[in-house]
């Protein structure tokens, strides 16, 4: 038996496959979820012959209702997340500097990020997530505003 495979970190293949067989979900009823992949593609992800793109990483991981984190062994997980810390900083930034006064970011009791109310209650939800609660407030607020100025007799038109 060799000893170096068992000390090993699992291989994205290798999760995807442990993650898909925890879902008693079938290649073919993966590739089906991801819009059409092939039986065979799949199988060479879970063989190791190829890697899926990292795009296609997340469409797995939704596929499998994971994050795609998950898939990754500890040190690539380690590195992808250092590589997107600062974009994940940014946003966060950017979302408190666009939020209501009293609404803020952040972590719950169970470490999720979550989006919190003047008045106590939170909505788990990721930064793009909030960015895109943000934009549609925006838009909500300016297509009312508009609509008042139409309505309103001391307004020009």
């Amino acid at each position: 038996m060799n000893d170096s495979k068992i000390l090993s970190e699992p291989t994205i293949g290798e999760s995807i496959r442990r993650m898909r067989k925890e879902q008693n979900m079938t290649q073919k009823e993966l590739g089906e979820k991801l819009g059409g992949i092939s039986q065979q593609q799949i199988g060479q992800w879970e063989n190791g012959i190829k890697n899926p793109k990292k795009e296609t990483l997340q469409k797995i991981a939704d596929a499998l209702g994971i994050s795609p984190y998950s898939l990754y062994s500890f040190d690539m997980a380690t590195e992808e997340i250092a590589k997107e810390l600062p974009i994940f900083n940014s946003k966060c930034n950017e979302a408190e500097r666009r939020l209501p006064p009293g609404y803020t970011i952040g972590g719950d009791d169970e470490g999720f990020l979550c989006l919190f109310y003047p008045d106590g209650g939170n909505v788990p939800c990721d930064i793009d997530e909030i960015l895109e609660i943000i934009d549609k407030a925006a838009d909500y607020c300016a297509y009312e505003l508009e609509k008042f100025r139409k309505n309103s007799p001391d307004t020009p038109k």
